[in-house]
């Protein structure tokens, strides 16, 4: 995902006032790891306040889910409440909506892992350094694998 769609998904839901914690890819590259994310992974507050205004940012991106069947379902505040893992396709690219992290984290409990970062002239939370290293190693996958040896290395 190019850099300058990522800050656009990001500015989007940061106009929306949107409450979330930039996991995956994402807080890798804002804490300096040179790598390129396929999309944008957040953990928003699951408050049904925050949900609308969630789905306000994500009708402005026209946000629909990836569905093989290639049916166009847009998301609504009971399918986020619904699934663990919403995929979504957006006019910016992709944007994955979590309920957790491994180990099990949701958004209050992130909240307390993360801190503020400046992106071009928005404050995203974002998980920090710690914390992202714990969810690649809790995950076992082989691209996080290969993510974790940079986030060690910026780590020290």
């Amino acid at each position: 995902m190019e850099a300058t769609r990522l800050a656009e998904l990001l500015r989007a839901l940061v106009r929306h006032r949107v409450e979330f914690v930039l996991v995956g890819g994402g807080a890798a590259v804002l804490a300096g790891a040179a790598c390129t994310p396929e999309d944008l992974d957040i953990v928003p507050s699951f408050d049904p306040e925050n949900l609308d205004r969630l789905i306000g940012a994500l009708g402005e991106i026209d946000a629909i889910y990836v569905d093989p069947a290639g049916r166009r379902i847009a998301p609504t505040r009971e399918r986020l409440e619904s699934h663990r893992l919403n995929l979504l396709r957006t006019r910016l690219g992709r944007l994955d909506v979590l309920r957790r992290v491994e180990p099990g984290l949701d958004y209050l409990q992130l909240v307390e892992r993360s801190s503020w970062v400046e992106v071009e002239e928005s404050r995203i939370r974002t998980l920090d350094l710690d914390a992202l290293i714990d969810s690649k190693e809790a995950t076992g996958r082989e691209k996080d694998r290969a993510h974790l040896l940079i986030l060690r290395e910026l780590q020290r």
